[in-house]
């Protein structure tokens, strides 16, 4: 090595090696599709909220768990394409039908690859300064958070959702084993660490209430503020177009897929239009404004392959199985039916309480997407469909919360 040349530490080559590391020989495994499909499910969805904060607050232990992931998603991609592919065997037509389930896999792991992008620049220290992270706390209506296991010590994962409203993200244990996705049965011990996220008011409401504090926030400069509120936005379209492409592998309604390609092109004029204002923005570090604009080009990267995954219809063989993945999860998405007329506004404020929030609404075959942007002029009238978001665990308390704007589906009284 010549002595112009950059010198890689110990502890930098560990992180190269983790994030190259080649996935394990692929071992035939008797897990269902839908089984598999689901774990794929939790895993993008914390390692998606695990990136960005681990990101924007530096905080290199997260990242560093969070490289792990690519292993994990590989080796269930690989016992989905196993699977898939027996029961098509030589059919053609089976072939085709099976595609979203394939495409649904590609997506997941080309997230994955953009998270692994943030957490690697986390780790080789090029991620947001960390008042950055306290500044988008301010801004923004969610939060992550690390919660100590010995403030719910003995609890398990499910209880942690029911009493604050939140999701468990991850748990750091002791020995220094993670588990991402945690099942609700995990039950948190002493020495654990576990990330929770969720509305701001009810992390906030959690830490308060157990001795822990407050969130970290702090109002950012008034030149920046208005870049990263348009940050925030951009942040949670990406949260919602994830949902809404998911939702679409059981819906498989062509109005949805128009509405979640419009999303898409409005992300990437969002990311135009602030990576010019990055660039022309005063008042901070040019490490901070690099940092900025890496997590803009990454989060429409996500953006880019969560749509790729509505690419082509399901077959009709495999549309139950697409049903179930987005019916089964801890994390339900259900169209409820609206008894009255009302303003979206309103009913968003009655669902933090419960941590659940709305998404879409469909009024007869169009559909709306719920985005900061129309948020405060959306009306919902009587009989259109709403897309909530909420935690299986909640279900009783969103139905009870409910009752006199929303009914559920059919279906829902089915699966009981």
């Amino acid at each position: 090595m010549s002595e112009g040349e950059p010198r890689l530490d110990e502890e930098l080559m560990e992180i190269h090696r983790a994030l190259h590391a080649k996935p394990a020989h692929p071992r035939y495994s008797t897990t269902p599709v839908v089984d598999a499909l689901l774990r794929l499910r939790k895993y993008v969805e914390s390692g998606l909220y695990l990136g960005v904060y681990a990101f924007t607050h530096g905080d290199r232990s997260a990242a560093r768990h969070v490289v792990g992931l690519e292993q994990a998603v590989s080796e269930v991609i690989y016992q989905i394409i196993i699977h898939t592919s027996l029961s098509i065997g030589h059919r053609v037509e089976a072939a085709i039908g099976a595609m979203p389930i394939y495409l649904y896999a590609s997506a997941i792991d080309k997230v994955v690859d953009a998270v692994k992008d943030l957490v690697y620049l986390t780790l080789m220290r090029r991620h947001t300064p960390p008042k950055v992270g306290a500044w988008l706390t301010k801004v923004s209506d969610k939060a992550v958070a690390k919660v100590p296991g010995s403030a719910v010590f003995e609890k398990s994962v499910g209880w942690v959702t029911e009493e604050y409203a939140v999701d468990v993200l991850a748990i750091m244990r002791g020995d220094g084993s993670w588990v991402i996705a945690p099942e609700d049965d995990v039950v948190i011990d002493d020495s654990d660490v576990i990330y929770v996220f969720g509305h701001k008011e009810n992390v906030d409401e959690m830490l308060q209430l157990l001795g822990i504090g407050e969130l970290t926030e702090e109002e950012p400069p008034p030149g920046v503020r208005p870049i990263l509120e348009r940050l925030d936005s951009m942040i949670d379209l990406v949260y919602l177009l994830n949902y809404l492409a998911l939702y679409h592998l059981r819906a498989q309604d062509p109005k949805l897929a128009e509405e979640i390609l419009e999303m898409e092109y409005t992300l990437d004029i969002m990311r135009l239009s602030l990576m010019d204002s990055i660039t022309k923005l005063e008042g901070v570090e040019p490490g901070c404004r690099t940092a900025l604009l890496n997590l803009v080009t990454r989060l429409e990267d996500i953006a880019d392959a969560v749509t790729s995954s509505i690419a082509a219809p399901a077959g009709e063989e495999y549309r139950e199985v697409l049903r179930e993945v987005v019916e089964e999860a801890e994390e339900q998405l259900w169209e409820f039916i609206a008894v009255k007329d009302f303003a979206i506004k309103d009913l968003a404020d009655k669902l933090e309480d419960v941590g659940a929030e709305v998404l879409a609404i469909r009024k007869g075959r169009e559909w709306i997407a719920v985005t900061p942007f129309n948020f405060g002029r959306i009306t919902v009238s009587k009989g259109d469909k709403v897309l909530l978001l909420f935690q299986e665990a909640l279900e009783d308390d969103v139905a009870e919360e409910l009752k006199e704007w929303l009914v559920p589906p059919r279906e829902w009284w089915e699966e009981d």
